[in-house]
C-alpha cells in the first residue's frame, strides 16, 4: 500500500511539474522598453497603403507604402528593442538618431512588384519614375535608394506584407516628418506605366 501511495504522489508531482512547464513555456517576457510584434502591427497598418493595376489578367503594377510617421519611426526602434534585445544605451543611441532623421527628412517605405524588369528603376538615375509627397500645398522631390546589406527576414520583421517578389526601397523626402502629422500627406509614384497616389 505504501508502495502505491508513492507511486500515486509521484505521479501527481511529475503531472504538476508538466502543466506548469507549459504554463511557463507559454509566458512570455517582453524586452523592458520594447513593444510586441502585435502591438508595433497595429501602428504599422494605418499608416500602410496598397495600389495595384491591371492589364486584362496581369497586373503592370504591385505597390505598398509605408509612411514612418514619427509614431512608426520610434515603434520601429522600440520593437527592434525587444527583437535584439538592445541594452538600454544602445536603444537610447538608436532613438535619437530618429529624433534627429525625423527633424530633417520623411522616409516612405515603398514595396514595389513590376514584371517587367526595366519599369522596377526607382533608384536609378534615369528612372522611369517621378516621385513626389504634397502637403500644405508645397510639393517634395523624393530620392529612392534600395535596401542593401538586410536579409529578406528582416525586411519583414519590419514591413510583414513584403515577399521576394517585390523590391523594397527607402524614399526620402526633404521635409521634415514632424511637419506632417494629422496633415494627410500625398505620396505619388508616377510615369510612363502609370500613376499611384498614397494619401495617408
Amino acid at each position: 500500500m505504501r508502495m502505491k501511495s508513492l507511486a500515486k504522489i509521484f505521479a501527481l508531482f511529475i503531472i504538476f511539474a508538466g502543466s506548469s512547464g507549459m504554463i511557463s513555456g507559454c509566458a512570455t517576457v517582453q524586452h523592458p522598453g520594447s513593444i510586441s510584434s502585435s502591438e508595433y502591427e497595429a501602428i504599422l497598418e494605418p499608416n500602410t497603403k496598397h495600389v495595384v493595376k491591371y492589364s486584362g489578367l496581369y497586373n503592370d503594377y504591385d505597390v505598398s507604402a509605408v509612411l514612418l510617421t514619427p509614431e512608426v519611426a520610434r515603434s520601429q526602434v522600440d520593437y527592434n528593442h525587444g527583437l535584439y534585445l538592445w541594452t538600454e544605451e544602445k536603444h537610447k543611441e538608436e532613438a535619437q538618431k530618429v529624433e534627429e532623421k525625423l527633424a530633417k527628412e520623411t522616409d516612405v517605405f515603398v514595396s514595389f512588384f513590376a514584371p517587367e524588369k526595366k519599369h522596377n528603376d526607382l533608384s536609378r538615375s534615369k528612372t522611369l519614375w517621378k516621385i513626389f509627397l504634397e502637403v500644405d500645398g508645397q510639393r517634395y522631390d523624393g530620392v529612392a535608394s534600395r535596401f542593401k546589406s538586410i536579409s529578406l527576414t528582416e525586411i519583414q520583421s519590419l514591413y510583414p506584407f513584403h515577399t521576394r517578389f517585390g523590391t523594397p526601397y527607402i524614399v526620402t523626402f526633404p521635409v521634415s516628418a514632424l511637419q506632417l502629422t494629422n496633415k494627410n500627406p500625398k505620396v505619388t509614384i508616377t510615369g510612363p506605366v502609370g500613376t499611384m497616389d498614397f494619401t495617408f
